[in-house]
């Protein structure tokens, strides 16, 4: 510009006055040029305004991307940056609009989960009263009955779902050969069993078997011998956990278990002493038949006798084997004064006569001794795992004469320490099983439903059953033709 005004000085007039309009052409240029330069600076500096306002959408679908399902269901989130950046360039609020598009989002995935869970629903709740019905051999309209018991006391049991006496039914079914029928508070008892404390199916049945056969309630025997075990722990500075108990419990043959749930303390005492003192309801129950053999028996103290220069006296313990009173019969063994230290100093041949004369073998009377001394280095403090209500009671009781009010007292004391134990251990779940629990009785809430879509299932079928007759109507008409046609 400056050159051509230069120039124009010394041209003629008519060549300055285009030298000059040319000047004003590029003074125009160099004005929409700076304004131009002008409006790309405002855009970088909204475009940066922009990044800081969406980069949290930006960041979070970057996050989730790569994330199976997750990534699908939060997509939304670049939707919610593009929505954030239109509303910036149009002078709105880009953090609100990018929010309101993930809220839309967030209301579709809500729904798609509500619709998942409710067809969950009433799919599992149909195929449960079909099983029910197939199972137990009962009617359509009976097993949609049982089936609705379940959930409605899955809705008001903590801890468990309707699956849970679903196999709890199962399992007696199993067991017994019959079409169980069982309380809620059997139902109950039974699932606390296998999903709390770690029993099987079968070992739960096995229980529920020999209290039924021994004419006991399943809940006041579950909660007796837990309440036992606790109480019991105390007493001897042991920690013997009643999962175990009732597992040696379940798996003892019927024969002791018949005669061990008469004696003084039931099952639970004798199991409790075996656990104690090292041995298993086997072992005990081998030692007792040993006992019983008397010639051999009386043969092998009176060695033993010679052997380690001292006197034994098993006539208790063969008093008690003969009674089946298994707890009476290990605490006579026990009387005779044999203690690890001193089976430790036997040579070999006394230590095998010793066990002989005591139903054992010398293997297993030192495996006995070897475990009293683990169960008692190795345990800790059982008291501090009951509530304080029941540690005040038991001080009490314990301070009671003996005789009948003691004992029912002690008797009540254990129902409440082992009803206590258990709700605890049906409230106590990890976050991914208060989860799982928390979804599946979303879906059991809704099985009623399936009851009412019965029709639909019906209308399935009967189309099931049409194609199948049109189909064989075809392949009959198709052969006459194919006949006719050979024919012709």
């Amino acid at each position: 510009m400056a050159v051509l005004i230069e120039k124009a000085a010394n041209a003629g007039e008519e060549e300055a006055a285009q030298i000059m309009k040319t000047v004003e052409a590029l003074a125009g240029a160099q004005y929409n040029a700076e304004r131009l330069l002008g409006t790309f600076e405002a855009i970088e500096e909204v475009n940066d305004e922009l990044n800081n306002e969406t980069k949290f959408f930006d960041s979070m679908s970057d996050l989730v991307g790569e994330i199976p399902v997750v990534g699908k269901l939060f997509g939304e989130f670049k939707s919610g940056a593009e929505a954030a950046r239109k509303a910036g360039v149009e002078g709105g609020d880009a953090l609100f609009a990018g929010a309101s598009q993930l809220a839309g989002a967030a209301g579709k995935m809500g729904m798609l989960f509500a619709i998942g869970t409710f067809f969950k629903g009433i799919t599992k709740a149909d195929q449960d009263i079909t099983d029910l019905s197939r199972n137990l051999n009962l009617s359509r309209e009976e097993a949609e009955g049982l089936d609705k018991r379940f959930r409605t006391l899955s809705a008001n049991t903590k801890g468990l779902t309707s699956e849970a006496f679903r196999v709890a039914t199962s399992g007696v079914s199993e067991e017994l050969g019959i079409a169980a029928d069982l309380s809620n508070e059997t139902l109950v008892t039974m699932g606390a069993m296998t999903q709390k404390f770690g029993l099987s199916s079968e070992e739960a049945a096995s229980l529920a078997s020999i209290t039924a056969a021994t004419g006991q309630n399943m809940k006041e025997f579950n909660d007796d011998l837990i309440g036992r075990v606790q109480l019991q722990n105390v007493v001897n500075g042991t920690t013997i956990r009643y999962q175990d108990v009732m597992k040696d419990i379940a798996g003892a043959s019927s024969a002791v278990q018949l005669s061990t749930a008469k004696m003084p303390g039931g099952l639970a005492a004798a199991a409790f002493q075996a656990r104690r003192l090292g041995l298993s309801f086997d072992t005990m129950e081998g030692i007792a038949d040993n006992l019983l053999q008397i010639e051999d028996s009386i043969g092998a103290e009176m060695e033993a006798e010679l052997l380690i220069g001292r006197n034994l006296n098993l006539d208790g313990a063969r008093r008690a084997a003969l009674s089946n009173n298994l707890v009476e019969m290990s605490e006579q063994l026990a009387a005779n004064g044999i203690t690890a230290a001193k089976f430790g100093d036997m040579n070999r041949i006394q230590q095998e006569a010793v066990a002989k004369a005591m139903g054992m073998s010398r293997e297993q009377m030192a495996e006995m001794f070897v475990k009293q001394q683990a169960i008692k280095k190795l345990g800790g403090d059982q008291s501090k795992s009951l509530s304080e209500n029941v540690r005040m009671r038991f001080a009490e009781v314990q301070k009671m004469e003996e005789g009948v009010e003691k004992e029912k007292a002690m008797a009540e004391l254990r129902q409440i320490a082992g009803a206590e134990e258990t709700v605890r251990q049906l409230e106590n779940k990890s976050l991914a099983e208060a989860q799982k629990e928390a979804m599946e009785k979303m879906a059991e809430s809704v099985g009623d439903l399936a009851v009412g879509l019965e029709p639909i299932t019906e209308f399935f079928s009967a189309i099931s059953g049409a194609a199948g007759e049109t189909l064989a109507f075809i392949t009959k008409m198709s052969s006459k033709l194919k006949t006719v046609g050979n024919l012709i």
